[in-house]
């Protein structure tokens, strides 16, 4: 399934579900406290979102997945603690005598051209991986892992997300150097890409 909001996740939906196949279930809060939420417009709070984990435990799934976002417009440092604090709920939620385990999956927020968000500015690499680590160090236990988005990738794709047509000599140089599969860490070229700005005169920044 893809990610669901955690109040659609019904028991009659997960009854459903393991007829067929016991699936994983990806449940996606966006952000780690509910001041947040509302501001994207995600207006879900603690208890339900921890209601829903709880229901799935109960009914024999031993792994959620979980989806945040980080570097949102208004974040504060209060906010990513809430995804730690959330986290460690949800891993509480599991019933006595079973361990929960969660994969906890960290996108960058990057603001796209017609959103509300189009003009706000995107968290530089450094201030995402500051923000990784915080998180990652505030996680580190038994039935978790993380996985996240590499902040040079998710930098390019604010640079393509809201540049111009000028992009398009951009794109084609770095192919050109031979920029190929980039969605996969073991091709991804950063190196390659930085040249083709510079061959071009552009700043990506």
């Amino acid at each position: 399934l893809p990610s669901l909001r955690a109040d659609s996740l019904t028991s009659e939906m997960m009854a459903q579900i393991k007829r067929v196949r016991r699936t994983g279930l990806t449940l996606a809060p966006e952000a780690g406290s509910e001041r947040l939420r509302r501001l994207i417009n995600k207006n879900l709070d603690e208890e339900t979102i921890t209601a829903s984990a709880a229901r799935a435990f109960n009914a024999g799934w031993q792994l959620l997945k979980l989806y945040f976002m980080i570097g949102l417009p208004g974040e504060t440092p209060e906010d990513l603690e809430a995804i730690n604090t959330l986290t460690r709920q949800i891993l509480k939620a599991a019933p006595k005598g079973r361990r929960g385990r969660v994969n906890l999956s960290l996108s960058t927020f990057i603001p796209k051209a017609h959103t509300p968000f189009q003009w706000e500015p995107q968290s530089s690499m450094e201030e995402v991986r500051q923000k990784q680590k915080f998180l990652r160090q505030g996680l580190e236990r038994q039935g978790l892992r993380f996985k996240w988005s590499d902040p040079r990738l998710s930098f390019l794709e604010g640079v393509f997300a809201r540049g111009d047509r000028r992009l398009g000599k951009v794109l084609e140089t770095a192919y050109q150097l031979g920029c190929r599969l980039d969605g996969w860490g073991d091709h991804f070229r950063y190196d390659l890409w930085e040249k083709a700005f510079l061959q071009c005169g552009l700043d990506p920044s």
